[in-house]
């Protein structure tokens, strides 16, 4: 259970002091209902690791470490500069693996791949989930990269549906993670005409958009069931994409300013590239539905090819 301290101290300070006295009930709901969802799925340990030096005193009883996903490489976080994110704390003796691990953007400057290919020189296992990251390292001359899924794709939908919780009921479209724009407003309002339903928008303080319904205190089960029973997704989060494809969702996506690699190489794979909208012209191209008959194979394959590359790096 790392917990390092800059992880609370993201993003600008005066914002998040507004944020925690304007919201402070939602906020503390989001708090509670995340605490809820750690403590029932997953499994930690019983200290509480609050700086990389706590972990070289860990007496860690293990075969394997494993480093992944969600941008840890990536030197714009403090992640990517955490040796912890890099296994610097394993002992001789266990099995050092990145699966999945994300450099989060395709022009990673020389320094940072020094910095990166320096520390993971000896692991047994690595893998990525941008292929430019794969192309990037091989090139700084770390060997045998392998380009995997997300883990959330290595699971189907059934076991997602297991956790999901319903919070809105009715038809609705979901936006989440979309910066405010004239293009955004044009997307929701073809949206809106096409399905003729409310929209719901999720996480964020400020309302970046027209919506119906805005929910600050989304917990994971709720993300999981409010993407399942949207009718339409519109989104520039990498795993609302991810779980769009995973529940065969009509989705749109307007990309993020930055790091935007991680998006269009997923949507590469599952051939979708013509649901990001880069313009208003680009709006009228989303009314016929994804036919997910195709995609699912991409997908299957994809998450085979991975499955058995995560489970060979544990064995082998």
């Amino acid at each position: 259970d790392y917990r390092p301290q800059y992880m609370f101290k993201y993003g600008n300070p005066l914002k998040r002091i507004l944020k925690e006295i304007l919201y402070a009930q939602e906020m503390k709901s989001k708090d509670k209902k995340n605490r809820r969802f750690e403590n029932r799925y997953l499994k930690k340990t019983q200290m509480v690791y609050g700086e990389y030096r706590d972990l070289l005193k860990c007496p860690f009883k293990c075969d394997a470490l494993i480093v992944g996903s969600d941008q840890v490489w990536n030197m714009e976080f403090k992640c990517g500069q955490d040796d912890a994110f890099y296994l610097k704390f394993a002992p001789n003796n266990v099995k050092k693996i990145a699966y999945a691990a994300s450099i989060g953007k395709a022009d990673v400057p020389t320094e940072e791949l020094d910095f990166i290919a320096e520390r993971i020189f000896d692991f047994n296992a690595i893998s990525v989930r941008e292929n430019s990251s794969k192309v990037a390292l091989e090139k700084r001359g770390v060997k045998n990269v392998a380009y995997v899924c997300d883990p959330t794709l290595l699971l189907n939908k059934e076991e997602y549906l297991k956790i999901e919780t319903i919070r809105i009921a009715g038809e609705y479209i979901l936006v989440y993670l979309v910066q405010p724009s004239k293009l955004l407003d044009s997307l929701i309002e073809k949206i809106k005409n096409l399905y003729n339903c409310k929209v719901v928008l999720i996480y964020g303080i400020r309302d970046n958009c027209k919506c119906d319904i805005h929910l600050r205190d989304v917990s994971p089960d709720e993300f999981v069931g409010l993407i399942h029973n949207a009718k339409f997704v519109i989104a520039s989060s990498f795993h609302a994409v991810m779980f769009s494809h995973i529940f065969e969702k009509n989705f749109a996506i307007v990309l993020p300013k930055r790091n935007q690699a991680r998006i269009e190489q997923f949507l590469l794979v599952s051939h979708l590239q013509s649901r990001i909208v880069y313009t208003v012209e680009d709006v009228n191209n989303l009314e016929a539905e994804i036919d997910y008959s195709e995609v699912r194979c991409y997908l299957d394959r994809f998450r085979t090819y991975s499955q058995r590359y995560l489970l060979h790096a544990l064995t082998e």
